[in-house]
């Protein structure tokens, strides 16, 4: 009876370890290859870019948020 038992639990315990580790890369991978929103744009070219250090706008690839309607 007692065999049984332990043998549940570390089944259950195992599903439980490999639901996390599933998880965690999967966020990890949607992290590393999610794109920053877009937040100035070059007038003349029509490109756009972040604002980064110094407040300068870099032209990277970025998402363009959608306006609201």
């Amino acid at each position: 009876m007692l065999y049984t038992y332990t043998k549940r639990l570390k089944v259950m315990m195992m599903c439980v370890l490999a639901v996390i580790v599933v998880t965690t890369g999967w966020f990890i991978y949607h992290s590393a290859n999610a794109k920053s929103v877009c937040n100035c744009m070059f007038p003349n070219s029509r490109r756009y870019g972040v604002i980064g250090s110094g407040g300068t706008c870099r032209v990277v690839e970025c998402e363009v948020k959608q306006a609201s309607k």
